[in-house]
């Protein structure tokens, strides 16, 4: 399903839609269960600080990969679809993965605190808004 553009559309819509990558917006209720589903996974059964969620990766709370090297390990994972959120607010969009993702993604995801997911939360790409990272984390093998 290809998105159509409504009044507003963010700079990451504006360039996923330049690149013809195919994607949906969530709907609020679904974007707040995705980010308390991130943090069930990605936190470890630690408490988030009330700042940002990545602080897990810049505080060296876990192992992680970090910098370009994040973001070769994103695009070596096989997957079809992924899920971004940002972490303020309630924005989120189901992306359809192809090889032109990670090219409008990277091109415009300026200063914000952007997470990645594919839906079965195997691993996750951070996006800081401090330039920090990005940071790339994928959890072990489940049995």
């Amino acid at each position: 399903m290809q998105f159509k553009p409504s009044a507003y559309q963010n700079p990451l819509e504006l360039a996923l839609t330049a690149h013809n990558v195919s994607f949906e917006r969530l709907d609020v209720a679904a974007v707040r269960q995705l980010k308390e589903d991130w943090k069930a996974h990605f936190w470890e059964g630690r408490v988030p600080p009330p700042s940002f969620l990545w602080h897990i990766y810049s505080f060296n709370l876990v192992e992680k990969t970090e910098g370009p090297l994040a973001v070769e390990m994103a695009k070596r994972q096989n997957v079809t679809e992924v899920l971004l959120f940002e972490q303020f607010g309630d924005w989120g969009l189901r992306c359809y993965s192809s090889k032109r993702f990670f090219t409008a993604l990277l091109a415009s995801v300026g200063m914000a605190d952007l997470y990645l997911v594919p839906a079965d939360m195997r691993w996750t790409l951070a996006f800081t808004h401090e330039w920090l990272g990005p940071y790339f984390k994928k959890l072990p093998e489940r049995y």
